[in-house]
């Protein structure tokens, strides 16, 4: 059955991209600016969406109470695709031809996002901050697609910079998750530890959405590594960290990547964070005075909202996808509250420039270090 079903969302997403739909490119005076969301809201990585979701909605809300920007009221209609390609597509389509919104904003997870890119790309829609760091969101340059946070191979970059010169760690090992968001980590740990002299001594996988995890413990722990970069969604995350401390009384440091949602990972662990490490996109935001910027998931969200506005701000009316489009070229250096600052390079908006090592201590995350491409 779902083998069908598949076959048919295959069929109605060729049907989509080549026909011919006629999109409102214009956002009329006072008329409200609708964004889309797809985004995982339950599941496995449903923690991720519904923080992203409510950072953002966030600093709308504050937008709208005072007036809008530039006459214009924000609405983000946000629908659940479980962190599954299939459904990404399904949402993306009836939002962008049924809710006819003026772009697609905040898309959680690298197979999703793939998905969803020919879409994106033939319908010339706007793809705003996803919440990945996958590289082909980055190259080739799409103008289409705005991304606020650092890459995938930056992070693990930083990772491995911090476990081989200051952790003093040489037998790596990877846990990942089998798909495109797996493979694009396994590919910059790969690079990484290349440019150390280094190699990989074992390599785990899971399938998304599930928690089978045995055989990639197995495997690992046969190799007896020192530490375990880990590229996958929290609730495996966590399993795979608990279950491996049960098992041995060797000490791993645990290095996770941003996506593995800090908050949710800690409260998945139940604040058990010994020997756990999570690169970061965003810093730690006790500067925005605000307890719900304890989670960087909420925090991403409501920076993307700011950034979307400040492009908004600098766009002339009428507003349309194109000439909000180019309004980013005219953003860099810009700063976001103050102290988070974006740069354009080679012509290509991607945004944020560093990556930041935390760990969780004492109810809250300290910075170890900060590392800039």
């Amino acid at each position: 059955m779902k083998k069908i079903i598949s076959i048919i969302l295959i069929i109605f997403i060729i049907f989509f991209i080549f026909i011919n739909i006629s999109f409102e490119e214009t956002v009329a005076e006072n008329q409200d600016i609708v964004l889309g969301q797809s985004c995982a809201l339950s599941g496995p990585a449903g923690a991720l969406g519904s923080a992203f979701m409510n950072g953002a909605n966030s600093y709308f809300g504050e937008v709208n109470a005072k007036g809008g920007v530039n006459g214009h009221k924000i609405k983000l209609i946000s629908m659940d695709d479980y962190y599954e390609p299939n459904y990404a597509v399904k949402n993306t389509v009836d939002l962008i031809k049924n809710k006819k919104v003026f772009a697609m904003f905040g898309e959680i997870g690298t197979p999703t996002s793939k998905a969803v890119l020919p879409i994106i790309t033939k319908h010339k829609i706007p793809f705003l901050m996803p919440f990945t760091g996958a590289k082909f969101l980055r190259e080739p340059k799409n103008r289409y697609i705005i991304n606020m946070r650092s890459s995938y191979e930056h992070e693990t970059q930083a990772l491995i910079e911090y476990l081989t010169q200051v952790d003093k760690k040489s037998k790596i090992a990877i846990f990942y998750q089998n798909d495109s968001y797996g493979q694009a980590g396994l590919y910059g740990v790969e690079k990484a530890l290349k440019a150390k002299g280094l190699a990989l001594v074992a390599e785990g996988k899971y399938r998304r959405n599930t928690l089978l995890i045995e055989s990639a413990i197995t495997t690992i722990l046969d190799k007896k590594p020192d530490a375990i970069v880990m590229i996958g969604a929290y609730k495996p995350c966590a399993l795979f960290i608990e279950e491996v401390k049960r098992r041995t009384y060797q000490e791993i440091t645990f290095a996770n990547i941003s996506f593995v949602g800090s908050r949710a990972l800690v409260n998945a662990l139940n604040e058990k964070m010994d020997n756990v490490i999570i690169s970061q996109v965003v810093p730690i935001s006790n500067k925005l005075n605000k307890k719900e910027h304890r989670n960087f998931v909420y925090t991403e969200g409501y920076l993307a909202a700011k950034l979307f506005v400040k492009a908004v701000e600098n766009t002339k009316s009428p507003l349309t996808r194109e000439k909000f489009l180019d309004s980013f070229s005219k953003l860099a250096p810009t700063s976001l509250g103050g102290y988070l600052h974006l740069n354009i390079k080679n012509d290509t908006f991607n945004g944020l420039d560093k990556v930041y090592i935390t760990k969780y201590k004492e109810g809250e995350f300290i910075e170890l270090m900060e590392h800039t491409q």
